[in-house]
C-alpha cells in the first residue's frame, strides 16, 4: 500500500462503523482530507474503502490487533495531522451486577485499548507542524449516571488522562482536547442494551425492578427526541481541528453544556432526568 501524499493533512478515526465516526470519516472526506478509519466488522471496513478512506480493522480490547492496527497505519503514510479517538461502547448495569470482565472489557476498549493505540501513534504526530488529538468523551465524563458506572468511570478515567496528557505535552505542538457530547441520535443506547442482556445474569440481578423502571424512564426520554445527530458533533470537532490552540473540552447539546458547568452545584436527582 503506498504511503498518503504528505501535502494531504490526515486524519486518523476510531471506531467508524456507524455513528459519529461514520460522520467524521464523510465530512472529511468531503473535505479533501486523506482519512485513516478503523472500524471491527469487515462488511464496515469494506464500505469505508468504498468511501475512499483507508480502513483497518482495529479491536482495542486486543494487543495484537493494536499491533496490526499500527503496523498498517505506518505502511499508509509518515505522519498523523490529527486523531479522533472515537470508539468506544457503553456497558449497562448496576455496579453490583458487573463482574471482573465485564468491568475489565469496558475499561479495556475505552481506557486502556485508546491510549496504548495513541501512545503507539504519538511518533506520527510530531512529523506534523501541528498536531491534533481529540478525544470523544461524553458528559458522562463529568457526571454519572445510574446503571451506567461503568461506562462513566471509564469516560471519568478518560478524562484524567487528557488532562495529564496536556500537561505532560504543554508547549509542544501536539493539543489535547475533549468533546463532550450530551444526547447524540446513536446506537449507543440499543448498545448497552444488548450489552446489558449479554453480560448481567438477571436470574441473579441485584433489583431487576429498578433496572426495568429505569429502561421505562430512557424509553420516555427516547420518545421525546431530545437527541442532536452526529453532525453537530463533528461540526464541533471541526472547531478544534482548526483552532489555533484548541480548549481542553467542548461541550455539545444544550443539557451538555447546562450540566458541565453546573453538575458541582446541583443534586444527582435534578441532573439524572437530563442524561439518560
Amino acid at each position: 500500500m503506498s504511503l498518503v501524499d504528505s501535502s494531504m493533512k490526515t486524519i486518523f478515526v476510531t471506531g467508524c462503523s456507524t455513528g459519529i465516526g461514520a460522520e467524521i470519516v464523510n465530512f472529511y472526506l468531503n473535505k479533501g482530507y486523506k482519512v485513516i478509519a478503523t472500524a471491527r466488522r469487515k462488511a464496515d471496513i469494506d464500505h469505508l474503502h468504498s468511501l475512499g478512506a483507508h480502513a483497518i480493522h482495529c479491536e482495542l480490547s486486543d494487543q495484537v490487533s493494536i499491533d496490526q492496527c499500527i503496523g498498517e497505519v505506518c505502511s499508509i503514510t509518515d505522519k498523523l495531522d490529527c486523531i479522533i479517538c472515537n470508539a468506544a461502547y457503553g456497558q449497562a448495569g448496576a455496579v453490583a451486577d458487573l463482574d471482573f470482565s465485564t468491568l475489565h472489557y469496558q475499561f479495556s476498549v475505552n481506557v486502556f485499548g485508546t491510549i496504548e493505540l495513541l501512545r503507539r501513534l504519538i511518533p506520527l504526530l510530531k512529523l506534523s507542524s501541528v498536531a491534533k488529538v481529540i478525544f470523544i468523551s461524553s458528559i458522562l465524563g463529568v457526571v454519572t449516571s445510574p446503571y451506567l458506572g461503568a461506562y462513566c468511570a471509564s469516560k471519568h478515567a478518560l478524562e484524567s488522562l487528557i488532562t495529564a496528557l496536556r500537561m505532560e505535552f504543554y508547549g509542544q505542538s501536539i493539543y489535547f482536547s475533549s468533546v463532550r457530547p450530551g444526547q447524540i441520535k446513536t446506537n449507543f443506547r440499543s448498545t448497552a442494551e444488548t450489552m446489558f442482556d449479554k453480560t448481567i445474569a438477571k436470574s441473579a440481578a441485584v433489583d431487576m425492578h429498578s433496572y426495568e423502571s429505569f429502561r421505562h424512564k430512557v424509553e420516555l426520554n427516547k420518545q421525546k427526541d431530545r437527541g442532536l445527530p452526529p453532525a453537530a458533533v463533528v461540526k464541533t470537532i471541526d472547531r478544534v481541528v482548526n483552532a489555533k490552540r484548541p480548549k481542553r473540552a467542548y461541550y455539545v447539546t444544550y443539557e451538555a453544556h447546562f450540566l458541565g458547568r453546573l453538575q458541582r452545584f446541583l443534586p444527582s436527582f435534578v441532573y439524572v432526568n437530563y442524561i439518560i
